[in-house]
């Protein structure tokens, strides 16, 4: 199974680390910025989750790589400025209609990531769920508009 995810993985966007570091993924969410062309229709934000930092970013797909959804969500977790290993990682967002889709994120580098098609004008609420190489469980989310 996962294999077949990173082969799909790789179809869909190309070699998960050339896109990572492509898209800046390689580097602390302190020093990663937008890139100027997409600061208008990117969005980074942190949050402490449970005592972690948890960055989510979402932006446009790439031209040419929308085939699993308009926009990619991402979503890094960190304590003291240190990567948290994960276990599993869980999204869902609910859309400005009421609607709501999950999917579980796959591994791009330092990154989570996962892509929804939103293409509703509003406010769309981003739920994550990560557990901890402790077992642990962990919950929480942003709001992201699109006008």
């Amino acid at each position: 199974m996962k294999k077949t995810a990173v082969i799909l993985a790789t179809l869909m966007i190309g070699s998960p680390l050339a896109w990572a570091h492509e898209h800046g993924m390689n580097h602390p969410a302190s020093e990663m910025k937008p890139m100027p062309s997409m600061q208008a229709s990117s969005f980074i934000e942190t949050k402490v989750i449970d005592g972690f930092d948890v960055t989510f970013h979402i932006m446009p797909a790439p031209q040419g790589k929308t085939a699993a959804g308009s926009h990619h969500l991402m979503v890094k977790v960190e304590k003291n400025q240190a990567l948290v290993p994960l276990q599993a990682t869980n999204s869902k967002v609910t859309f400005p209609d009421g609607t709501s889709a999950s999917h579980m994120m796959m591994t791009m580098g330092d990154w989570q990531m996962a892509s929804y098609t939103l293409k509703q004008t509003g406010e769309y609420n981003v739920m994550v769920l990560f557990k901890t190489s402790d077992g642990k469980k962990h919950f929480g989310g942003v709001s992201y508009s699109i006008q």
